[in-house]
Formats: C-alpha cells, sequence, structure tokens
C-alpha cells in the first residue's frame, strides 16, 4: 500500500470537518430557530440509508421507514422535498424501482401533502410565495435565476473564508454563482462518480430556495446562511473530494493546502459568531434586557467587526448605553470615526450632547439655588437666582414686580 493511499483513506474525515467547519451555514448551528435545517437533514439522510443496496431485496418495512423519515423531514422544514427525487433516484440507479414502489409511494406522497398542508406559513418562503404572487412569468424566471445564483455563489465564496461582509451582496456574485451552477451541472453529467453525486446534490438541495426573492434575504445580518445548510453538504463533499485528488497528485504540498483551508475555515468561524452575537444582542435589547444586550454587542465588536453590519452595531450600542447609566460618547467617536457621514450616529451624538449640556446647566442652577437657600439671612439676599430655576414664564413679571416694589420700600423715605 502506498503513502498515497493511506491518505485518500482520509477522504471521508476531511470531508466531515469541511463540513463541521463550514462558514457558509453557520446560522443553522448558532441559533435553535434554525434547527430545523439540519433536523431536516437528519431525516432526509435517514431516508436515504433505509434504501436497500444491490444485493437486498425492497421489503414494506424499509418502504415504511423510509417514507416515515421523509415525512418527518417535511413537517421540519420544506426544504427536505430534495430527497424525494433523491430516494427514487437511487432506487432507479439500483433497480428497484417496480410498478408496486408507486403504489407504496402513493399513501406516502398523501402524507407528505398533508405535512405541507400543516406546515407554519410564518416563513420566509411562503412570503416570497406571496410576493411572487403579484409578479409576471419573466419577472419570476428572473427572480428565480437571481436567487439560485446568488445561493450558489455563497457555498463558495464564503465556504471557509469571508472574503465580504455576510449581509451584503456583490454584483460580482451573480457571475461566479452562474459559473459554479455550470460545473455542478457539467459534474454532475460527466463528471466522476463522486463528484457527479455531490454536484447532484448540491443542486437539488438548492432547489427549494428558488421561489425565495433577494428583498427576503437583503439586510439579514447572516445572509442566506440558514438555507445553504443542506446544499453546503455537497459542496463540502465535492470541494474534499477535489483536495483529495490535490493531494495524491502533488504530495505533500497539496495535503499543506488542505490543511490551509481547514485552518482558514476554522478561524473565520470563530470570526462569524460575531453576527450571532450581535442578533442576539438586538434581541435582548428589544425584549427589555439591555444589559445583556449591551455585553453582547460589545462582544461582536470584539469578536469580528468586519463580519457586522458595523454602522447599525454601533448605532443599536451607543442608543442602548444610557438605559443602563453608561455614557455612549467613546462608542458614538468610534463610530463616527469609521462612519463620519452616518445620519444616524450623528443625530445620536448632537441628542446626547444637547442632554448632557442641559443636564450640566441644571446642575449648576441647583448647586446656586441650594447654596442659597441654605444661608442665614435669606430676605436680604438678591432674588434673581431665583428666576433661573425652572419657573414658568408666565410668572417671571409677577417675580420682578415683586422685586422693584421691594425696592422702593427698602429706600428711605425722605423728610420734609
Amino acid at each position: 500500500m502506498t503513502l498515497q493511499d493511506k491518505i485518500s483513506h482520509f477522504f471521508p474525515l476531511y470531508c466531515s470537518l469541511l463540513f463541521l467547519l463550514n462558514v457558509t451555514h453557520f446560522q443553522a448551528i448558532h441559533h435553535i430557530s434554525a434547527l430545523d435545517y439540519p433536523l431536516a437533514l437528519c431525516c432526509g439522510l435517514l431516508a436515504l440509508r433505509f434504501v436497500p443496496n444491490d444485493t437486498e431485496e425492497l421489503s414494506w418495512k424499509n418502504v415504511l421507514k423510509i417514507g416515515i423519515f421523509l415525512a418527518l423531514g417535511l413537517s421540519a422544514h420544506l426544504a427536505a422535498l430534495a430527497f424525494w427525487p433523491l430516494v427514487l433516484h437511487t432506487f432507479w440507479r439500483r433497480g428497484l424501482l417496480p410498478r408496486r414502489l408507486f403504489v407504496l409511494l402513493a399513501p406516502l406522497g398523501a402524507l407528505a401533502l398533508a405535512c405541507i398542508g400543516m406546515a407554519s406559513r410564518q416563513t420566509s418562503t411562503w412570503h416570497s410565495l406571496d410576493l411572487y404572487s403579484l409578479q409576471s412569468i419573466p419577472q419570476l424566471l428572473s427572480g428565480m435565476g437571481h436567487m439560485v445564483s446568488f445561493l450558489s455563489s455563497r457555498l463558495f465564496t464564503t465556504a471557509h473564508w469571508v472574503p465580504l461582509p455576510m449581509h451584503q451582496q456583490q454584483p460580482w456574485e451573480l457571475y461566479i454563482g452562474s459559473a459554479s451552477i455550470a460545473a455542478l451541472v457539467f459534474l454532475a453529467w460527466r463528471g466522476p462518480r463522486i463528484a457527479a453525486h455531490a454536484a447532484a446534490w448540491t443542486l437539488l438541495t438548492l432547489l427549494p430556495f428558488l421561489l425565495l426573492t433577494e428583498t427576503t434575504i437583503q439586510g439579514l445580518p447572516a445572509g442566506p446562511s440558514r438555507y445553504l445548510y443542506l446544499a453546503s453538504a455537497g459542496s463540502s463533499l465535492l470541494l474534499a473530494w477535489g483536495l483529495d485528488q490535490l493531494r495524491q497528485r502533488w504530495y505533500p504540498h497539496g495535503a499543506y493546502i488542505a490543511a490551509g483551508v481547514l485552518l482558514s475555515s476554522y478561524t473565520y468561524l470563530k470570526k462569524v459568531e460575531a453576527v450571532s452575537l450581535y442578533t442576539s444582542g438586538r434581541s435582548y435589547i428589544a425584549g427589555g434586557d439591555i444589559e445583556n444586550g449591551v455585553r453582547q454587542l460589545r462582544l461582536a465588536l470584539v469578536r469580528g467587526p468586519e463580519t457586522l453590519p458595523l454602522e447599525e452595531t454601533y448605532f443599536s450600542l451607543a442608543a442602548s448605553l444610557p438605559y443602563i447609566g453608561q455614557d455612549p460618547m467613546g462608542v458614538l467617536r468610534g463610530g463616527l470615526a469609521l462612519f463620519p457621514q452616518s445620519s444616524f450616529l450623528n443625530l445620536t451624538l448632537a441628542i446626547h450632547e444637547g442632554e448632557r449640556r442641559t443636564a450640566a446647566r441644571n446642575c449648576a442652577v441647583n448647586s446656586a439655588y441650594d447654596r442659597c437657600s441654605s444661608a442665614p439671612n435669606l430676605k436680604t439676599r438678591p432674588h434673581f437666582l431665583f428666576l433661573m430655576r425652572p419657573v414658568s414664564i408666565t410668572i417671571w413679571p409677577a417675580v420682578i414686580w415683586t422685586m422693584a416694589n421691594r425696592r422702593e420700600r427698602s429706600k428711605p423715605t425722605p423728610t420734609h
């Protein structure tokens, strides 16, 4: 056994590590609200697991298990629809596609439709369907093309490195996405067996998200991260296959490149934790727990500022600090140093400086009045300090008239 054969045995390990450390789908791991994607993936993989191999016979028990897991996957997320053609293709490739299989799958299809009907309508997918219902067919097709190009580009542009903020969409990503789709189609059609299966998996798991609109994803702090969880399994397998081929043909330099990719993925995976901290901080502040929210935002700025919507982060932090008795001037100066034209930060700075001047003036007035009121002979003291108190302007003439009369009475009476 040669050294190259030994290295190729590590292909499953590298595939697992690339998927585990994939930066693209971090939101599906960090946020409990996105755990339906890992659950759908697990159910789909279990359904594929019970498909009989070439030496096994098709049984009712296996079909029942496959149908149950496919239905559970659909109940977790509609993206599990991608596993149905994968299961049928596996049956067809293994020669296990008799007519009676369709009879068995008919009630399972009805169960799947029932699961879709019972699914929540408060999701981005259903919201996008409502938006598409108002558009024409050319607009619908154009939106689908833009969305699949954007999603496929993120499978490679932010997979193990983050060259751009996750919440921003760059125009050149559409070109990279179109090229990646063409490459995936070619590999699925003419590529080697492992690469063909990985490319087909990636394309099929992108299809359920064709109906998403750009307005649905635009502005999200994590971008389309959670929507790429299923597809990133195929892209990780494809990248692992490519790195394994590189190692075998260009050893040991290929091994160094693979190690560098893993190290880069781990480094940027720690950095994008800032996005999750930012999101949780905003949630804490919206829920009234401002102290924890401020702590999360500060940690986000330390962990990975290049991955954040920085202007919004500085604004949220500066606007929240006064509520817990902290001075936001340092945060405002730091934000304005990066975004000097920011209307939100400049407005917050102006409001805070105005409040500070008002507070200082009131403090000086109160201090002067307190010293005046503590004097032993208050009646002989001047009364202008009383006017500096926050008295309504309607009584100021009366106060002035009283002072004038008191001065007139204090003058000595002329003798005749």
